[in-house]
């Protein structure tokens, strides 16, 4: 994987047949077998275009979702139109989530983490306060957890209610992504090492040495039984069994 200097947010769609990464103003659907371009998703507003921050397909893999600047962009697969779009304002978030369902949003930025209904862009709640970065539902779209920069991590039920927060162990961590039985909360810092955190004992239960300078994203990839892992410095894309 290759860009400028900067992040590269992709993902995949849920049954992993498709491949979506952002640039500037578009997002590309590519086959994720041989990497073949399905499509371009475009997206402008009267100032121009922005970069796309972070993107995920919806739970049933008709629609992708993207931050495009500090808007949230909605695109038909099929079709490639923009359905909806909504301005975050001062939130100035930087990951997206949505819950299995797809009936929930979760962004993380500047204000926290922020719940929206994907239907209207309504906001639902809004927790965790600072700035936070990296968001995940739990597999069963009960919890919400993500990174705050003030190096804790950061976890609370969908309503907002029952946040708690423990500290980390790097100084930065681009994402977190839950383990398929929800048991494990797993983060990449910027130190090289991905850590499985116990979300019930706030510990942590085993590492993984990374390959690479980082910072790190993971994705979850091939249904759990392995991560997608990009190295952002050097543009690259490793897969590993998760810890």
């Amino acid at each position: 994987m290759h860009g400028n200097g900067r992040a590269i947010p992709l993902t995949f769609s849920p049954d992993g047949g498709t491949l979506a990464v952002g640039s500037t103003g578009r997002v590309f659907l590519l086959r994720a077998d041989d990497g073949t371009q399905l499509r371009v998703l475009r997206y402008a507003e009267g100032r121009g275009m922005f970069e796309v921050q972070d993107l995920t397909f919806s739970p049933d893999g008709t629609q992708v979702i993207a931050l495009v600047g500090t808007t949230l962009v909605t695109w038909d697969v099929k079709s490639g139109d923009v359905v909806a779009h909504w301005s975050t304002g001062k939130e100035n978030p930087r990951r997206l989530a949505v819950n299995p369902d797809g009936s929930l949003l979760a962004t993380g930025g500047d204000t926290g983490v922020v719940l929206r209904h994907p239907s209207d862009g309504s906001v639902a709640c809004s927790g965790s306060p600072g700035r936070v970065l990296g968001v995940a539902f739990s597999p069963d779209g009960r919890r919400v957890a993500g990174w705050a920069y003030d190096g804790t991590y950061r976890m609370m039920d969908v309503d907002c209610a029952n946040q708690s927060q423990w500290p980390g162990e790097a100084k930065f961590v681009p994402n977190v992504t839950f383990s398929g039985d929800g048991d494990r909360l797993l983060a990449p810092g910027n130190d090289g090492v991905l850590r499985a955190w116990d979300v019930a004992t706030h510990a942590v239960d085993s590492s993984l040495q990374l390959n690479g300078k980082g910072p790190f994203i993971v994705h979850p990839f091939d249904h759990d039984r392995s991560l997608l892992v990009v190295d952002l410095s050097a543009h690259t894309a490793q897969i590993w069994k998760a810890p």
